[in-house]
C-alpha cells in the first residue's frame, strides 16, 4: 500500500513520540512536539485560507513553522511548491502562478495576488500555545501530487515537475533500508527545500524515526566541526563542499567518528574529493549518487571500496555513479536510439514522474516502449511504459557501472543550479532593442563553466542588461558576458551554429600564459571566496563626484592608467591544483563602461541610483576582475563608480585610489608608479616565528570575547551611538599622552578593555584592532587588501589607572609589529575554532580615523570621494576614536540592532567615557576601586535604593579620590552595570601601524580618512 508523507511521518511519530524530530537553532522539536505544531499550523492555514488548499507554496527560509509548514500541508492533502527565498520576487511570483498555488507561507515577504501566512515569530509563540484542534488528515490517492519542483526551462519559462507519493514512496522504501535509517539515526540536512535533495533528508529521517539536524548555512564549509558536535550519521551534500572545507583547513584527518552514511550527488564526484572525505570519516561508508528530479531524487548508486587502491579510475577522473535502483528499468542508446556503451541515459520505473505540469514539456522527454520518439506531434501524455530521456550522457564499464560524462543537450550546471540556457536566452529576447540573443556556456581558462551570450540589434550597456535580467532570473542564469555582434554565424544550412560562437567567444577570452600572472591568494581571500560559494557578498562601491569643465577622454586615460598600475584591480580568484590563487589581468580585461549622463537632474539621479544597485550586485568568480567601473558624464560633472570586491580592496584603498587618480588626470600617466600584486608573503622561518608568538600571547585567552548579553545568531543590521568627547576631557587625555606616552587611541583601548572586562565579568580581555604593516612593507600608495585584524589581549587582575595605560601599550606594540602574520593564520596557529561568519579573538574591535571632508580641488576641478554604504556589522561591538581638524575628539559605538537595544548602546558608551575619563586621574588607582556608573545612574540608585548615611558620589579630584579609598568603591568591588550588550562592526577603521610609534603619540603615521556619522 503506497503511504503518502503524512503517514509516513505519522507511523514515526506514534512509534517514537518522545524522540527528537528536528534540532534547528537550539531549539529541539520532538515527534509529538513537531506533530502538535504542524496540526497547529494545518487550522491555522484553513482558517486563513478558508478552506483545504490543494497546493501550497513553502519559503525554503529554515525555521521550525517552515518544517511544521510543510507536515501542515502534507496533513491536509495539499502538494509542497517550495518558492527559494533567494530567488527575485518575479520569480517566485510567476512559479506560484504558474503552479496555481491557494496560498503561500513565507516568512516575511509577500507575493503579488498570492494569499501569504506570514511564518512569524509571533504566529509560532501562538500555536505553541493554542490549545490542541488538530483536523484529521485528509485522505490522498498514490497518483496525487506529493510536491511540486519548478527547475528551469528551454522554453524561457520554469518547467513544473510534479511528484507523486507513488514515486517517493517507492524512494523512500528502498533508500530508509539500503541507508540503514531509524531511531538513533541523525541526518544532516543540508540541502535547501527548493532542491529534491531535500525530500531525502526530511523523510528519510521523520519516516524512519530519525532527528533531521539543520546546520547553520555558515557551518556547511565546515562540516567536520557541525558533524562531530552534532554526532550526525548520516550525510548528503554535492561534492563542492568537500572541496570548500578541504581549502579552509576545516576536514582534517579523522575528524567525523559518528559518521557512518555519507552520500554525495548533484555534481559529479572526482577521486580527490573522495580521498579527502574517506581521510577525514574514514568509518563512513561513502557512495556515489545520481538522479534527476523527474526521476524522484536520485536513481543510481555507486559504493566505494573500502581500499582506495581499488578504486576506478576513469577517463573523466570522477567516481563512476554506479547501477541503476533495481526497481527501476534503463537503457542507453545512441544518437540512432539504439543500444551502446556510450550514450544517453533514459529511464523507466516507479519513480519516474508521471511528465511535466505543462503537457507541452513532455515533447522530445520521452521515447516510446521500443525506445523511438513517439510517432504522434500532439501534446504527449507519457505511459508507464514510456522511457524518460535524462539528456545525461554516460559510459556502461565493464562490471555494468555508469559514469556519467556530460550533457548531450543545453542543459548545464552553474555554480550547482541546474540551468536551461534557453530560459536565459528568452529572458535576454525581451530585451527592447534586441533582435537575435543565443547564450552559449564556455569553460574558461580558469576551467570554470559560465553563461556568455552574443547578440544582435542594439548595443545595450551591459549593466543595464544585467540589471533587466536579475528581475527575473536567478544569479546562476546571468551571463557572465554579453557581446554585441552585427550578425550571428550560420553553418552551411543557414542555421545558427553555436559550435562556431562558442569556439569564438572561448578564444576571446584572454589566455592565461600570454596575458596574465598568478601567485597564490591571501588567506583573507580564501576566506571571502568560501563565503561567496555559499552566499554571494554585494560588491562594495565607492562612488567618486568630480565638478567642473570634466574633459572626458583625459578622465577616461586617468581610469585606465591606475587600473595599469593597481594590479589589485585587475585580480580574480581562481581554483587550481595548489588551492586558491590571484590572477592579476591586464587592463582591458577590466570592465568598464562610459556612459552619457542626463541633462535633467531627476533624471541624472536616476541613472545614478541605477549604476548603484546594479554595481553592487555580486561577482560571480567566473574567471574575469574583481573590479568594475563605469563613468556616467555630462558637461558639468562626472561620476566615477568603482565597484569592487572585498578580497582586492580594504578601507586604507580608498584615499590612495584617490589621490592616484588626481595624480594621473593632473599630471599624466607616467607619474604613476606601478604597484606590486598586493600579498601576505612571508619568509618560512620568520612565518614560523611570528606563529610561536601567537601562540604564546594568545594561550589559553577567550577566543570569542565578547559579552555575556549579547543576543546569539541575531541579523547583522548596523546600528550606532556616538558622542563628542568634552573639550576638559580631551585636554586630560593630551596631557596623559605627554606624561605616559599612551596616545588617545590607546587610552581608548585601555577604557573599552576596561569596560568589556567589567561587563563581561573577566578580566582576560581581547581586543582587536587593524593593523596596515603589510601596505607600510608593500609601499603606502598600494591600493589591495593589506590591511590585517590582529588582536590585542589585556589583563585587567590587579590593574591600576596607571598599570593599564602601560600593559595596553605593551600589547598593542607587540601585537602590531607581529601583525605581518593574517588574522586566519593567527587563528590557524592557536586551535581557536574557526567560523567563516565570525573570526576567533575579532568580535570586540578598536580602530580610529580622522574627521575630514574627503573633497580635494586640483586643476579647476572638485574631486569628492564618497564611501560606500554600510548597514550590515560584522563584529560583536566597534569602538572608532576619530580626530577632527579643530582638536576635538569623538567617539563611534556600532553594533547590531537586533542584538542590542540602542539605550544598552548609549550606556554602555557613557561607561566608556566615564572610564576615558577615569584614567585619567593624576593618581594611580585600582580599577576594582573605581566606580564608572555615570551621575545619572548613581542618582537613580539613591532614588530606587535610598542613600545611605555618608553615602557620596565618586569624587573627581585627587584629594576626594584618597579620601574616598575606603569607601563604596571598596566596599562593594566590581559591581556590574544593570544591562547588556551585545554585537558591533568595524566601521571605518583606521590603520595601525609601527608599534610603539603609533601608540606613542597622536602625530605618528597616517590615519585612514572617515567620516562621523550623526
Amino acid at each position: 500500500m503506497t503511504r503518502s508523507l503524512h503517514t509516513w511521518f505519522a507511523h514515526a511519530a506514534d512509534a517514537h513520540p518522545d524522540c527528537s524530530a528536528l534540532e534547528l537553532d537550539g531549539e529541539i522539536l520532538t515527534y509529538r512536539e513537531l506533530d502538535t505544531l504542524a496540526g497547529a499550523l494545518a487550522a491555522e492555514i484553513v482558517a486563513f485560507g478558508g478552506g483545504t488548499p490543494t497546493r501550497v507554496g513553502l519559503t525554503t527560509t529554515p525555521g521550525p513553522l517552515t518544517y511544521a509548514g510543510y507536515l501542515a500541508a502534507q496533513r491536509l492533502g495539499a502538494a509542497v511548491v517550495p518558492l527559494n527565498s533567494r530567488f527575485p520576487t518575479a520569480r517566485s511570483a510567476a512559479i506560484a502562478q504558474a503552479a496555481a498555488v491557494d496560498l503561500a507561507l513565507l516568512a516575511e515577504t509577500e507575493l503579488p495576488g498570492i494569499p501569504t501566512l506570514n511564518l512569524t515569530p509571533e504566529l509560532h509563540a501562538r500555536l505553541r500555545t493554542a490549545p490542541d484542534k488538530a483536523l484529521p488528515p485528509v485522505p490522498v490517492a498514490p497518483d496525487d501530487m506529493a510536491h511540486l519542483l519548478f527547475t528551469s526551462g528551454s522554453t524561457g519559462v520554469p518547467k513544473g515537475v510534479p511528484v507523486t507519493y507513488r514515486n517517493i514512496d517507492a524512494y523512500l522504501r528502498y533508500v530508509i533500508e539500503r541507508y540503514e535509517l531509524g531511531p538513533g539515526s541523525r541526518m544532516a540536512q543540508n540541502s535547501g527545500l527548493g532542491f529534491d535533495a531535500s525530500v531525502f533528508e526530511l523523510f528519510g529521517a521523520w519516516g524512519s524515526g530519525a532527528t533531521l539536524v539543520v546546520p547553520p548555512r555558515q557551518e556547511l564549509a565546515k562540516p567536520a566541526k557541525f558533524v562531530a558536535r552534532e554526532n550526525i550519521t548520516h550525510w548528503f551534500s554535492v561534492p563542492s563542499v568537500i572541496t570548500m572545507a578541504d581549502l579552509t583547513g576545516n576536514l582534517a584527518a579523522d575528524s567525523m567518528p559518528t559518521l557512518r552514511w555519507s552520500l554525495f550527488g548533484g555534481e559529479q564526484l572526482t577521486v580527490q574529493q573522495a580521498e579527502a572525505w574517506r581521510a577525514a570519516a574514514p568509518r563512513s561508508v561513502l557512495e556515489n549518487v545520481y538522479g534527476p528530479t523527474e526521476v524522484t531524487i536520485t536513481c543510481t548508486h555507486y559504493r566505494l571500496p573500502e581500499q582506495i587502491a581499488d578504486w576506478p579510475r576513469t577517463a573523466n577522473g570522477t567516481l563512476p555513479i554506479g547501477a541503476v535502483h533495481p526497481h527501476l528499468d534503463h537503457v542507453v542508446l545512441d544518437e540512432n536510439h539504439q543500444p551502446a556503451t556510450t550514450g544517453e541515459l533514459c529511464v523507466r520505473g516507479v519513480q519516474r514522474f508521471a511528465g511535466y505540469l505543462d503537457e507541452a514539456d513532455n515533447h522530445g522527454r520521452f521515447l516510446d516502449p521500443t525506445c523511438h520518439p513517439p510517432q504522434s506531434t500532439e501534446r504527449q501524455v507519457p505511459d508507464d511504459r514510456d522511457w524518460y530521456r535524462t539528456g545525461d550522457l554516460v559510459q556502461v564499464l565493464d562490471e555494468g557501472a555508469l559514469v556519467h560524462l556530460g550533457r548531450i543537450d543545453q542543459q548545464v550546471k552553474i555554480m550547482g543550479e541546474r540551468v536551461e540556457i534557453g530560459e536565459t536566452e528568452a529572458a535576454l529576447r525581451e530585451q527592447d532593442g534586441i533582435d537575435q540573443a543565443v547564450v552559449v556556456a564556455v569553460r574558461g581558462v580558469d576551467g570554470q563553466l559560465r553563461l556568455e551570450a552574443a547578440y544582435t540589434g542594439n548595443p545595450i550597456p551591459p549593466a543595464q542588461l544585467r540589471r533587466s535580467l536579475s528581475a527575473s532570473l536567478p544569479r546562476a542564469m546571468i551571463p557572465h558576458r554579453f557581446i554585441h555582434r552585427t550578425a550571428l554565424p550560420l553553418n552551411a544550412n543557414g542555421k545558427l551554429d553555436r559550435r562556431a560562437l562558442t569556439d569564438e567567444l572561448a578564444e576571446a577570452q584572454p589566455h592565461e600564459a600570454e596575458h596574465a600572472t598568478q601567485s597564490p591568494a591571501t588567506p583573507g581571500q580564501l576566506r571571502f571566496f568560501v563565503l561567496d560559494m555559499q552566499q554571494p557578498r554585494p560588491a562594495i562601491v565607492h562612488r567618486l563626484t568630480v565638478s567642473g569643465a570634466v574633459d572626458v577622454e583625459r578622465l577616461t586615460g586617468a581610469v585606465r592608467a591606475v587600473l595599469g598600475a593597481q594590479p589589485a584591480l585587475g585580480v580574480s580568484l581562481r581554483m587550481t591544483a595548489d588551492g586558491l590563487a590571484q590572477r592579476v589581468h591586464p587592463v582591458a580585461d577590466v570592465p568598464f563602461e562610459v556612459l552619457a549622463l542626463p541633462a535633467d537632474d531627476a533624471a541624472a539621479e536616476q541613472v545614478l541610483s541605477e549604476q548603484q544597485a546594479v554595481l553592487s550586485a555580486p561577482f560571480d568568480h567566473a574567471g574575469a576582475p574583481l573590479s568594475r567601473v563605469v563613468l556616467v558624464h555630462r558637461a558639468d560633472r562626472a561620476h566615477l563608480f568603482f565597484a569592487v570586491h572585498h578580497g582586492v580592496f580594504d578601507d586604507g584603498s580608498a584615499p590612495i585610489l584617490l589621490a592616484s587618480l588626481i595624480t594621473a588626470h593632473g599630471l599624466g600617466p607616467e607619474h604613476l608608479a606601478v604597484a606590486e600584486t598586493p600579498s601576505f608573503d612571508v619568509s618560512a622561518q620568520h612565518r614560523e616565528t611570528l606563529r610561536d608568538f601567537w601562540t604564546t600571547t594568545l594561550k589559553d585567552a577567550p577566543d570569542n570575547c565578547t559579552l555575556p548579553q549579547l543576543v546569539p545568531d541575531a541579523p547583522r543590521e548596523r546600528g550606532e551611538v556616538a558622542t563628542s568627547l568634552s573639550d576638559g576631557l580631551t585636554a586630560r587625555m593630551q596631557r596623559r599622552t605627554a606624561l605616559t606616552g599612551a596616545s588617545p587611541f590607546t587610552q581608548v583601548m585601555s577604557a573599552f578593555a576596561w569596560v568589556a572586562g567589567w561587563y563581561g565579568r573577566t578580566d582576560d580581555v581581547v581586543i582587536a584592532t587593524v593593523s596596515g604593516a603589510s601596505r607600510d612593507a608593500q609601499g603606502l600608495s598600494v591600493v589591495g587588501c593589506l590591511q590585517n585584524t590582529v588582536p590585542v589581549r589585556v589583563a585587567l587582575d590587579g590593574a591600576t589607572t596607571e598599570n593599564l595605560l602601560d600593559r595596553t601599550l605593551d600589547a598593542l606594540a607587540d601585537a602590531v609589529e607581529h601583525a605581518e602574520l593574517p588574522i586566519e593564520d593567527i587563528v590557524a596557529a592557536t586551535g581557536a575554532g574557526r567560523h567563516l561568519d565570525r573570526k576567533p579573538f575579532t568580535q570586540l574591535i578598536c580602530t580610529q580615523g580622522e574627521v575630514v571632508t574627503e573633497e580635494v580641488d586640483a586643476r579647476g576641478l572638485r574631486w569628492r570621494l564618497e564611501p560606500p554604504a554600510s548597514d550590515k556589522v560584522e563584529y560583536d561591538l566597534s569602538v572608532t576614536l576619530l580626530h577632527a581638524p579643530d582638536g576635538a575628539e569623538h567617539l563611534v559605538v556600532a553594533y547590531p540592532r537586533s542584538a542590542l537595544d540602542s539605550a544598552v548602546a548609549e550606556r554602555f558608551l557613557a561607561h566608556l567615557v566615564a572610564a576615558l575619563d577615569a584614567l585619567g586621574a593624576d593618581e594611580e588607582l585600582p580599577l576594582v576601586r573605581l566606580d564608572l556608573r555615570t551621575p545619572a545612574e548613581r542618582a537613580e540608585s539613591r532614588r530606587r535604593y535610598g542613600a545611605r548615611p555618608g553615602r557620596r558620589d565618586h569624587p573627581r579630584t585627587a584629594t576626594g579620590r584618597r579620601a574616598y579609598r575606603g569607601g563604596r568603591a571598596a566596599r562593594r568591588p566590581g559591581r556590574h552595570p544593570p544591562g547588556a550588550l551585545a554585537r558591533g562592526d568595524q566601521r571605518d577603521p583606521g590603520d595601525v601601524v609601527g608599534g610603539r610609534r603609533l601608540c606613542a603619540a597622536r602625530s605618528g603615521p597616517s590615519r585612514r580618512a572617515t567620516r562621523l556619522r550623526p
